[in-house]
């Protein structure tokens, strides 16, 4: 069986070697697939306040990570108490930048605008307390969220948005059922149509939020907890929209992907290589790290995207191009993992 370069290319080094030094290494590492130069991580978690312990955090993960190529977290917790450390650290740490995080009953575009100016590089909004509380979603029409949005838009900030929640458990990510829907007040688990507000009337103002907004880029976490399907509908509709892979893409240890599921997937990558962001929603806490926990999840995320094999120029922009063009970041040195040194060739082995 003679294999299909043109729609699963190897990585380009497999080609050059079949060129370079009159092709001496040719067929060395045939297997190779494209790989991401480095990752950048849109959706990361740091919850913690104080700055000593923001960076001990920080550089433990990076340490640990390194190897997977793990160059950047962005982190949604930069909120108005935690604003100084947050950016203390993120302008000490290249390998950290930080998202504003607004809540829906506190929109302040002045404070946008002093994060902005303290090294924010976007927005995060979360509906998790409207579910919770049944609060009606079109809040986010009022004059003050128009302000938000302006300033967002005048500041090149995308804005990172936990729109909608899926209503059954998920037991490959582990997540339970009716994710903040069940703290509504008189939820039923037998009718629930007594939901108040649900998916649809949360993306309802999404979308118009996204049609007012054409100026602001919108990155929809956890792919809105939509399938690929309607996902692609909902970009034709709205050029502004971006979705990030957290927990939507991972594939858990010991498991593999269907192929008709990759080839239906991938071809939608394909499709949309420019709006797909990489994402993990790892979360960085202070008491009770299990690091081992959260580097397989982590992984969990990254088998995702490799199962797909993606060619080379896809890749790098799911893994880090798009979060550095919507964020205005600049790929940095790559920082190698402690203790690892290069002594230059030895002569005592």
């Amino acid at each position: 069986m003679v294999h299909d370069e043109s729609r699963y290319p190897h990585s380009p080094d497999v080609a050059q070697r079949k060129q370079m030094d009159d092709g001496f290494s040719e067929g060395w590492g045939q297997h190779f697939q494209p790989c991401e130069r480095h990752i950048v991580d849109i959706h990361t978690h740091l919850w913690v306040r104080n700055s000593d312990a923001m960076l001990q955090l920080t550089g433990e993960w990076f340490k640990r990570m390194s190897a997977t190529r793990l160059e950047r977290c962005v982190v949604l917790d930069g909120r108005a108490e935690t604003l100084e450390n947050i950016s203390a650290v993120s302008e000490k740490d290249p390998r950290l930048k930080y998202f504003l995080w607004m809540d829906y009953d506190q929109p302040n575009a002045e404070l946008v605008r002093k994060a902005r100016a303290k090294g924010a590089i976007g927005l995060k909004m979360h509906n998790y307390k409207l579910m919770q509380k049944a609060v009606n979603p079109e809040v986010y029409l009022s004059p003050a969220w128009t302000e938000v949005f302006k300033a967002c838009a005048e500041h090149k900030l995308p804005i990172l948005w936990h729109v909608t929640q899926r209503y059954s458990e998920s037991p490959g990510t582990g997540k339970p059922a009716m994710s903040y829907w069940k703290e509504q007040p008189g939820f039923d688990w037998n009718d629930l149509s007594k939901v108040k507000y649900p998916n649809r009337d949360m993306m309802a103002v999404f979308k118009t939020c996204m049609t007012n907004h054409r100026d602001v880029m919108f990155i929809g976490a956890h792919a809105l907890h939509m399938g690929y399907a309607s996902l692609s509908k909902l970009c034709q509709q709205h050029s502004n929209l971006h979705f990030d892979t957290a927990y939507a893409g991972i594939l858990p240890y010991g498991q593999n992907m269907y192929p008709d599921d990759i080839r239906e997937i991938r071809d939608y990558f394909l499709r949309y290589s420019d709006r797909i962001l990489f994402g993990s929603d790892t979360i960085l806490r202070a008491n009770n790290v299990d690091w081992n926990l959260l580097s397989e999840d982590f992984l969990g995320h990254v088998r995702y995207i490799r199962e797909l094999a993606l060619p080379e120029d896809v890749l790098q922009k799911v893994m880090h191009e798009n979060a550095e063009r919507l964020c205005g970041l600049k790929p940095i040195v790559r920082i190698q993992p402690a203790g690892l040194v290069d002594f230059g060739p030895s002569t005592d082995w």
